[in-house]
């Protein structure tokens, strides 16, 4: 506003030159706030979106390419919320990782596509079901007809920044088709800062990890310090067990749900695990859309308070 206002008046008076010089000046310095603040103290970003009973995780890392784990249920309230989300941190992220073939995970999908929000990539889960899903396949064609690149996988490293490791797991992989799609969930690993292998913190995302493949996962160990979990299967009693807590050991739990969903999800049996260890949780039910920032080399912020 100094510098619309002295603008007209900038040949009449000294003290409002300086005045609009000042102001174009401190115009610039916050223009280059944000780069030079990426540069001098890289960022990883968690939005942990609030789409009702599921899962949308949207990852932002410092580089600003973005990793979107689930894209939610697709009732149109809920892939509203996903689309509004992607639009205000930029548009269609730069990958997508489906973690297994439930709605609550991939039902927003087809809200990206009607908004234009394609992936350049996507991966899903290796893997089969006895009971097939013709909403999923429709929805990954889709995804496919409008250009996204469709990648299966179980096991893998995937690179959106060098500062950032993120490894994915799947605990219950089988040759045989699994009777529960819960229990194809990949697990996606994320370190920041990171030199080689070798990185400060884990985020640990567990989609809906739960039953024998969350003992399996909590048998493999820790990846290194965990400063946040991402309840398995929002809070469910067969989830998050007490063997998966004690390997990890999280600084901080985080539980996508929706508000009075009729699964009773988080049950009271996960969050006395929790409780009796003392670990914060946080709840997008409670709070909504749940937002993390992890700075190199300090501590981490939440919902951009620094």
């Amino acid at each position: 506003y100094a510098v619309i206002f002295t603008l007209p008046r900038w040949k009449r008076s000294r003290p409002l030159r300086r005045t609009g010089l000042v102001a174009a000046l401190l115009l610039a310095l916050l223009w280059a706030a944000a780069p030079l603040r990426s540069l001098l103290a890289p960022e990883l970003r968690l939005e942990v979106v609030d789409v009702g009973q599921g899962d949308a995780l949207l990852l932002a890392a410092p580089n600003g390419r973005r990793l979107l784990v689930d894209a939610g249920p697709g009732g149109r309230g809920d892939g509203r919320r996903l689309v509004e989300a992607l639009r205000a941190s930029g548009g269609a992220p730069d990958a997508m990782l489906i973690t297994h073939p439930h709605a609550d995970h991939w039902g927003g999908l087809p809200a990206m596509l009607e908004n234009g929000l394609v992936p350049a990539r996507t991966f899903v889960a290796r893997g089969t079901t006895k009971r097939p899903s013709p909403g999923y396949d429709r929805a990954l064609a889709a995804l496919a007809g409008a250009g996204g690149r469709i990648d299966t996988l179980s096991e893998a490293l995937l690179e959106i920044d060098p500062r950032v490791r993120i490894r994915i797991r799947q605990p219950g992989r089988a040759d045989r088709p699994a009777g529960n799609a819960n229990d194809l969930t990949l697990v996606a690993e994320v370190g920041f800062p990171c030199s080689g292998d070798s990185c400060a913190r884990w985020l640990v995302l567990t989609g809906d990890l739960e039953n024998g493949p969350d003992a399996r996962y909590a048998a493999i160990g820790p990846p290194g310090e965990v400063a946040l979990l991402k309840a398995g299967h929002h809070g469910a009693r067969a989830g998050t067990s007490e063997a998966l807590l004690e390997a990890l050991r999280p600084r901080e739990i985080a539980i996508s749900c929706g508000t009075g969903n009729r699964y009773g999800h988080p049950t009271p049996e996960m969050l006395g695990r929790a409780a009796r260890r003392g670990i914060p949780v946080r709840r997008t039910d409670l709070e909504g859309t749940l937002v993390y920032r992890f700075r190199a080399g300090g501590a981490s912020a939440r919902n951009g308070l620094f």
